[in-house]
């Protein structure tokens, strides 16, 4: 039987796919545009990784973890860039929640 991940395939990674962490080499950062249930229509900034299927939509506490990481807050000098994505859980509104989140390889 398929899971849901399976059934409702997207571009973006999302944290109940993430089971173990994983290096990967950033290759580009693009605006897009997509749908949020909640707030319809939004602009994000997604970025891919080289040979991987599906991109990372950004939010602000990844954003700034990648540019510590990579040593800028410049997008254009994060290519070519490593870094590892971790699955792991955060507190949203008094719930707890499942996340993706942004380290240096190793740490």
């Amino acid at each position: 039987m398929p899971n849901i991940h399976e059934m409702f395939p997207s571009k973006y990674v999302k944290s109940g796919e993430l089971n173990d962490p994983v290096v990967l080499t950033i290759k580009e950062v693009q605006y897009e545009r997509v749908y949020n249930p909640r707030k319809g229509d939004t602009d994000v900034w997604v970025v891919y990784f080289e040979g991987a299927k599906k991109g990372l939509i950004l939010n602000k506490v990844n954003a700034f973890a990648i540019a510590d990481i990579l040593g800028s807050p410049d997008t254009e000098d994060w290519l070519g860039g490593e870094i590892e994505l971790y699955p792991t859980t955060v507190r949203v509104g008094g719930e707890t929640k499942a996340a993706i989140r942004v380290r240096k390889p190793g740490e």
